[in-house]
């Protein structure tokens, strides 16, 4: 167990060690990645102020939670940005047979899939977006009431933003043959709530559906705990949060499991 656990970990730092190396050889894309996340942060925070000038009375919001839902949503796409954004590398390697290079690694295949590809602009957003949080939140004076368990949920909402999404691209590419047919909605809605705070579909009749986008608990759960607000079935919720990564954990081996024992070289 030591044996594996020492041969991931030296994975992931050598993975980080390049990446890091890219950061200093290759500026032009350092300038290009920083000058775009300053223009989607610009442009977020406006779209956030048109939210709360329309509907901050609809969903009973302060604009403090409407900026601290903005900061959580952002922390949690770059942060887990690192791990999962590879866009179709996997269905490209499968598809030009370059895939079997992974399989003759004395390492766990699914484990050196994802450690050898961490992303360049996550990296770079990570260094980049937590300084300027703190000086939006020092601004407008947002303290955490409930700062411990609030971290706690944010640790299991970075899980599961990571499981979900390798969950849904083992599915498209090992299961149902390289189609975007379960990430591109899943995408769109997951999207869809990172703007419009999961508060607003409280009385959506089929709301079950929302529990799989991890921006959805970021509205209903997270922003609560930490303004200390009161959180309808706070504990089944943060144990559904731990029971959802499990399975999804579970569920993401065993496709992989299935998808090594009938792969195919060149598709």
């Amino acid at each position: 167990m030591n044996d594996l656990i020492n041969k991931n970990y030296g994975i992931l730092k050598e993975s980080i060690m390049i990446l890091f190396k890219k950061l200093v050889e290759y500026k032009g894309n350092l300038y290009a990645v920083l000058f775009e996340q300053m223009i989607y942060l610009l442009v977020y925070c406006i779209t956030m102020y048109i939210l709360f000038e329309n509907f901050s009375d609809l969903i009973l919001w302060s604009f403090n939670e409407f900026i601290l839902f903005f900061i959580i949503c952002d922390f949690l796409m770059v942060s887990t940005g690192v791990f999962i954004w590879r866009g179709t590398w996997l269905s490209s390697k499968i598809t030009q047979g370059e895939f079997n290079t992974y399989l003759t690694k004395p390492v766990n295949t699914y484990f050196l899939y994802v450690l050898t590809h961490l992303n360049f602009s996550g990296i770079v957003f990570m260094f980049f977006s937590p300084p300027l949080y703190f000086l939006i939140l020092f601004y407008f004076g947002i303290i955490f009431l409930n700062y411990v368990l609030g971290l706690f949920v944010l640790f299991l909402l970075f899980l599961f933003m990571i499981l979900v999404t390798e969950f849904v691209f083992s599915m498209d590419w090992l299961l149902l043959g390289l189609s975007d047919g379960v990430w591109k909605p899943f995408d769109s809605i997951n999207d869809a709530l990172r703007i419009y705070p999961g508060v607003f579909f409280d009385k959506f009749k089929f709301k079950f559906i929302l529990f799989m986008c991890p921006f959805y608990f970021v509205a209903t759960l997270l922003v609560p705990i930490f303004f200390n607000k009161e959180v309808l079935d706070l504990w089944f919720q943060i144990y559904s949060l731990i029971g959802i990564n499990i399975v999804l954990f579970i569920l993401t081996c065993l496709i992989w499991s299935y998808g090594l024992r009938h792969y195919e070289a060149y598709g």
